[in-house]
């Protein structure tokens, strides 16, 4: 990098600034759905899944930092990135008039997510990776 002319803290300064931006869109809109439809269902699914989903599962690397430094928030943050991945399948399987078709896909939404959240949730703590 220093051969670029980059800097370490100048490499760590932007990959921290388009993260922290990259929440910011995802919560933004989340609101923003939730502003302009606050009496619909799926509205209000859509804002929690955009904002939930946005700022601890699909980027969860602030949340492991998070955890490493703090290890008592273990437990809220791993429950924030399941919860997202929740509403990511409750959203895709009922976009978009919020009902589930065909009428197997709860008991397969509920299968998948039996097999995906253990494996989410004991990551942390089987591998040693929040160790101090």
């Amino acid at each position: 990098m220093e051969t670029i002319g980059l800097s370490l803290g100048l490499y760590a300064a932007v990959g921290v600034g388009v993260s922290v931006l990259s929440k910011l869109v995802w919560f933004a809109v989340g609101g923003l759905v939730f502003l302009l439809r606050p009496r619909d269902r799926m509205a209000l699914l859509v804002s929690c899944f955009l904002i939930v989903f946005g700022t601890a599962t699909l980027a969860s690397e602030s949340v492991d930092v998070l955890v490493s430094a703090y290890p008592g928030w273990w437990v809220p943050a791993r429950g924030l990135q399941v919860l997202g991945e929740v509403l990511a399948v409750l959203f895709f399987l009922t976009f978009p008039d919020g009902r589930f078709v065909p009428r197997w896909t709860p008991l397969r939404a509920a299968v998948g997510l039996a097999f995906q959240i253990p494996g989410d949730c004991g990551a942390g703590v089987y591998s040693g990776r929040w160790r101090r």
